[in-house]
């Protein structure tokens, strides 16, 4: 079957592409998004300037390229810090067999220790306030309680 020229794109012709709208997968303006994503500004803007672009298309491109270049959060990975742990010879041999990374397993594990511990200690400073609250509750009841259908 052939596709018309000017048909309308059906919506799994379409990609959504966050911020800048919608546009047909495969088209000149999904390359240069595209390119602008894994290649940057200039490339995305050398891309759009070959010849067959609408005159209006290119200067908004431009804009955009720009306003995003300038907006543009650096990816920053977290500050690694080398520590010696002391584990199990049997438990390290073990993760070894099974390709277990050590180092981001005992990451992980300090990371759920340091949210527990955050959050009993969280816990401990608004006790006051929780039994407050639940007082004033056992008190008056639930507010609203008389509309309740269960």
């Amino acid at each position: 079957m052939a596709k018309l020229k000017n048909a309308v794109p059906r919506k799994r012709d379409i990609a959504l592409d966050g911020h800048r709208g919608l546009h047909r997968k495969g088209s000149r303006k999904d390359k240069v998004h595209k390119t602008f994503d894994e290649a940057g500004p200039d490339a995305a803007q050398k891309l759009a300037t070959e010849p067959g672009l609408a005159e209006a298309t290119y200067p908004n491109w431009r804009t955009t390229f720009r306003r995003q270049a300038d907006t543009a959060v650096p990816v920053v990975k977290p500050a690694r810090v080398a520590v010696n742990v002391s584990l199990d010879a049997a438990l390290v041999a073990a993760a070894k067999e099974l390709d277990v990374n050590v180092s981001r397993a005992a990451e992980s594990g300090v990371a759920a220790e340091v949210m527990r511990l955050r959050g009993e200690r969280w816990l401990e400073d608004n006790r006051g306030a929780i039994e407050s609250s639940n007082a004033y509750f056992d008190r008056r009841g639930l507010p609203l309680e008389k509309f309740r259908m269960f």
